[in-house]
């Protein structure tokens, strides 16, 4: 059911070619996706991304905090160790598919600083787009497949 719901979403979501695409094998090379928002302050956004997420992080290192995110990593790095130069993107979007967004919103209401934004709501989709303390913006998503 879960690969079906994945299926559909990836259709409503604009994708193309899936449904011949050929399933994953065991010997794959990808181990695990991931990404990172660079920080000049680790601390505090890996407290944002802590309050957000609902749970600590899987590591913590000197400039590296690192959170599984439904089987991936979501990872605070410092800027000037990892990423010198790098400034907040709308190219690369930490993207996070949620059961209930309004639940999420509610729960992140008392928890961060200043209003929510509304939830987008799209035929098919919901949307929740937030911005860290670096100004970088984090999206939950709910699917809604008929």
């Amino acid at each position: 059911m879960k690969r079906i719901v994945a299926l559909a979403g990836a259709i409503l979501l604009g994708a193309s070619g899936l449904a011949d695409a050929e399933p994953v094998q065991d010997t794959d090379e990808f181990v695990r996706m991931g990404a990172y928002v660079a920080a000049s302050d680790v601390g505090r956004s890996a407290e944002f991304y802590q309050t957000i997420l609902g749970r600590p992080p899987m590591m913590a290192l000197d400039g590296f905090v690192a959170f599984d995110v439904a089987g991936g990593i979501l990872a605070v790095v410092s800027k000037a160790k990892y990423a010198p130069g790098s400034r907040p993107s709308l190219a690369a979007v930490p993207y996070i598919q949620v059961q209930d967004i309004k639940s999420l919103k509610e729960r992140l209401a008392h928890k961060i600083e200043g209003p929510l934004p509304d939830i987008i709501e799209e035929p098919g989709i919901h949307l929740l787009k937030l911005s860290d303390p670096e100004g970088q913006t984090v999206e939950f998503f709910q699917l809604f497949v008929e």
